[in-house]
């Protein structure tokens, strides 16, 4: 069993500096422990990725998106998650940073609330791109 454990990114209303969060310590010791038990896990700081001042460029333009998707669903006040087009958008770009394609499992740590929607929209992302992927048979 391959296993991909991810750290989501963190949005603030206030902007993507305001949203600071702990270390992910929990992921990373359902990591060891997995690991010691032959499962192979691979872990991913998207948080981290996102926030590096030696990410691309392209990277980089995903944190302002996050704010404002954020700010959109707070003044919504409930999720409208990826059938709002700007929101598939948004987690396409996600996706396609986390590259989760040849794994069996994913696994999300979260720290924070201010996690919570980017959780829900990479979830959502990654439920309908497997469940296109076992009805075309396994082919993208």
């Amino acid at each position: 069993m391959r296993v991909k454990l991810l750290v989501p990114p963190a949005i603030h209303p206030k902007g993507p500096e305001a949203s600071r969060i702990l270390l992910p310590h929990g992921i990373s010791i359902l990591t060891s422990f997995l690991r010691q038990n032959g499962i192979f896990v691979d872990i991913q700081d998207l948080d981290a990725e996102l926030r590096s001042p030696h990410s691309h460029l392209k990277q980089r333009k995903i944190l302002p998106k996050l704010s404002k998707y954020g700010c959109l669903q707070l003044k919504t006040g409930c999720y409208t998650g990826i059938t709002d087009k700007r929101n598939d958008l948004l987690a396409t770009s996600l996706l396609d940073l986390a590259s989760v394609q040849s794994y069996d499992l994913i696994g999300f740590g979260v720290n924070s609330e201010l996690q919570i929607l980017t959780v829900l929209l990479l979830a959502e992302k990654i439920k309908k791109h497997t469940i296109y992927r076992l009805l075309s048979g396994g082919r993208m």
